[in-house]
């Protein structure tokens, strides 16, 4: 006889009314009683089996004791390197970054390198209207509306076209990855884009990448 509730004297002295388990969430070959005070076995096997995660995707892992996410790396053509001066000439020696410095610049005028501390910028990176650009580790400007942080693109007379801070002219592609494709926004609707430079956190000096229709991630959507 199934027993779910004993009082004695006015005192409960077991009461299993309340209890949740149930055969199939107990483990398979374990007993124990439910709300009813019947004994059941338990029939639930847990998951087994893993899943290898290999690219971008949406998984059922719900059958699968374990997950294992084994993304490829991306080899890329990081730019910055090859960055030049407007003479042509590898720009701060084939470095392609100088840091201590901000930019500054009118449209249709010659960019001029002002000294900056926890600034750096690159030189002049060859693109083209419809490149689709992406960055990583240009760094959190500390103050936004004063000397940003960002992409500033220039003509092949290396005057200024346009610069956008990374707060309202570029899109995050995934994670970390700064993105801008070189149509649409204004001055860059035309032929006359050729070069682009990035002013970006010093602290990131050797770490900052640069690359032209070219994904970083094999993450990104």
């Amino acid at each position: 006889m199934s027993v779910k509730k004993i009082q004695f004297d006015g005192n409960t002295l077991i009461d299993l009314t309340q209890d949740t388990v149930v055969a199939s969430k107990l483990h398979s070959g374990y007993t124990a009683h439910d709300a009813n005070g019947d004994v059941i076995t338990g029939s639930y096997s847990p998951p087994s089996g893993s899943m290898n995660i290999t690219q971008n995707g949406t998984y059922d892992v719900t059958n699968k004791a374990s997950a294992v996410v084994n993304i490829p790396s991306v080899s890329v053509t990081n730019l910055v390197p090859g960055s030049i001066e407007s003479d042509g000439t590898p720009y701060n020696g084939g470095l392609g970054y100088k840091t201590g410095y901000t930019l500054s610049a009118s449209a249709g005028n010659p960019s001029t390198e002002n000294a900056r501390s926890a600034y750096a910028v690159t030189g002049f990176i060859p693109v083209a209207r419809y490149d689709v650009i992406r960055v990583v580790n240009i760094g959190h400007p500390t103050n936004p509306d004063q000397y940003p942080y960002g992409i500033w693109v220039f003509d092949s007379s290396f005057n200024l076209v346009n610069a956008w801070q990374i707060s309202n002219a570029v899109s995050y592609m995934s994670s970390n990855i700064l993105g801008i494709t070189l149509n649409g926004r204004s001055g860059t609707s035309s032929n006359s884009v050729a070069y682009l430079r990035v002013v970006f956190d010093a602290s990131q000096a050797g770490n900052l990448i640069v690359t032209k229709n070219e994904k970083i991630s094999p993450l990104e959507v």
